[in-house]
């Protein structure tokens, strides 16, 4: 009797885990989804500091450099760009196209160091002008900053193949990365 009866309260254990598990996933996904509804429909080009009117234009941008904030808007610029790309009309995703763009050139003013805001500035670069030499400039800052992260040496990767065939010709040094040897090399005994 006792054997069933700790067998029963098991049994109902594990199906309200496996209950809770489910509904915490589908709360999960409806809350990813309307975080990407939200970043969708907002207006990531609104200044947060324009209330402070005192404050000179470069004021506002030295402080704004030295916040956290804009390396969050950076990751939701981009994030932004990739959900609505493609969605939107040609005009409205190449005004958003150009105000991202100038945005990470200004955000690389403050953060130049930042590999993967290079690469994000060469993706977009590539999309505008498949044919731009400045695209090959945001990759090799890219690779200066981030020598041996295979992630971004294959993402650097696939952005050459598609660029046109004047840059590859002309910027063959780029090609020479090898993204499956940096990863080997950082395994241990490798």
């Amino acid at each position: 009797m006792t054997t069933r009866l700790f067998s029963a309260v098991l049994w109902m254990a594990a199906a309200s885990i496996s209950l809770f598990i489910t509904l915490g996933n589908v709360a999960l996904v409806k809350f990813s989804q309307e975080a990407e509804q939200s970043l969708a429909e907002a207006d990531l080009q609104r200044d947060i500091f324009a209330s402070d009117s005192f404050a000179s234009g470069p004021t506002r941008w030295h402080s704004h450099c030295l916040s956290e904030g804009l390396r969050s808007q950076k990751d939701l610029r981009l994030r932004q760009l990739d959900l609505l790309y493609g969605h939107e009309s040609l005009q409205q995703t190449q005004r958003r196209l150009q105000e991202d763009h100038d945005f990470l050139l200004n955000y690389l003013r403050c953060n130049p160091s930042d590999a993967n805001a290079w690469l994000g500035a060469a993706m977009i670069m590539k999309t505008m002008n498949n044919d731009a030499d400045v695209t090959m400039k945001y990759l090799t800052f890219s690779k200066f900053y981030a020598p041996g992260d295979a992630s971004i040496a294959r993402t650097r990767l696939e952005i050459l193949k598609t660029v046109s065939p004047r840059l590859k010709a002309e910027y063959q040094d780029l090609f020479l990365e090898n993204p499956a040897s940096d990863t080997q090399s950082a395994q241990p005994g490798g």
